[in-house]
């Protein structure tokens, strides 16, 4: 099978505050899930993995209680073996035109790199979290005026 493109983040401090469960997607609120939402929300064309420091690896419709757990190095580590089978599991006849990776320190960590991934482009957000921002929403809009479905959505 052949995907588009994949981004890869980690989950957000903010998040919806419901009591019920919610979808990863819903759930989390933070700045770089409103770049998301605003420049792609239907993830047309788009793969996404979220990076949660409670539940791992998480795809966007996973359903999560609400939560305030925060990645730390001994948590990275703990994960670590978990995460990387799951990506392994994951990219099984998968592979990519572009990866977008937007991890922190110790989210990446936790990844092993994004083990088993197959893509011709990759990109790293590199910088604090405004840098980080303008990067991932420089290669959303990219990769959908690439696929000709831009919608001029800003943040």
């Amino acid at each position: 099978m052949k995907n588009k493109n994949l981004l890869i983040m980690s989950c957000s401090q903010r998040k919806n505050p419901s009591i019920k469960p919610l979808k990863a997607i819903d759930r989390y609120t933070g700045v770089f899930f409103n770049v998301l939402k605003k420049n792609n929300p239907e993830l047309k064309d788009l793969d996404l993995i979220i990076i949660s420091a409670k539940y791992g690896f998480l795809l966007p419709g996973c359903l999560i209680e609400n939560y305030d757990m925060k990645m730390t190095k001994k948590r990275a580590f703990e994960l670590r073996d978990e995460i990387t089978y799951d990506f392994q599991d994951f990219f099984k006849n998968r592979n990519y035109d572009e990866i977008f990776i937007n991890l922190s320190k110790y989210y990446s960590m936790s990844t092993y790199y994004c083990s088993g991934a197959e893509g011709r482009r990759w990109e790293v957000a590199k910088g604090g979290i405004g840098e980080r921002m303008a990067q991932m929403k420089k290669w959303l809009l990219r990769i959908q005026k690439k696929e000709g479905i831009l919608n001029f959505l800003t943040i």
